[in-house]
């Protein structure tokens, strides 16, 4: 039987639980049990149709809590988030009124599909990015750049290019939905 002598190491021939178990063979039986927890198979169009439906369910369900929210509940949130982030934002608001924060990117897809060193190469940026990030300081590499400035496109809030929402491999009884940025943000 598979498994059989790290199996009887650790219970005994009535399926008990031996006193003093082999912690050696509960290890290997964990490794090649759990080996085979991710399969790297992608789940039915059923299953990811159903965690898309479940996506936006739980989007609808957050709203209606939202909505439903009392003036007491939304005041006790904020000044319990004040006494716990205060100090966070606070250094963070003084990096950016300062100058002194520095962005980039990271590894990850976009959802304009800009890859590595083409991530530079952007000539997208939002309304509501440009009033605390203006894209001559944080879109441009640098200030010899200015004429590229010219070639941005400033989008208003109801023409944002939209995040791309996607299914990635988590188990085969469902995938896990991402949310894929644009670059900009």
């Amino acid at each position: 039987m598979f498994l059989s002598g790290f199996l009887s190491r650790v219970f005994s021939d009535d399926g008990k639980l031996l006193s003093e178990p082999d912690p050696d063979a509960v290890l290997a039986i964990r490794q090649l049990t759990l080996m085979f927890g991710k399969i790297a198979l992608d789940c039915t169009e059923r299953r990811n149709q159903d965690a898309f439906d479940r996506y936006v369910q739980c989007e609808k369900d957050v709203r209606i809590s939202d909505q439903n929210l009392d003036q007491e509940s939304k005041d006790s949130f904020l000044r319990i988030s004040r006494l716990l982030y205060s100090d966070l934002f606070s250094s963070i608001d003084h990096m950016v009124y300062e100058g002194n924060l520095i962005p980039r990117h990271g590894p990850g897809a976009t959802a304009d599909r800009l890859r590595a060193n083409a991530k530079y190469l952007q000539r997208e940026w939002t309304r509501r990015l440009e009033e605390l990030f203006p894209a001559t300081d944080f879109l441009l590499p640098s200030h010899r750049y200015w004429r590229d400035a010219q070639q941005v496109n400033i989008l208003e809030p109801g023409a944002e290019r939209p995040v791309r929402v996607i299914t990635v491999p988590k188990t085969l009884k469902t995938p896990r939905i991402i949310a894929i940025e644009p670059t900009c943000m």
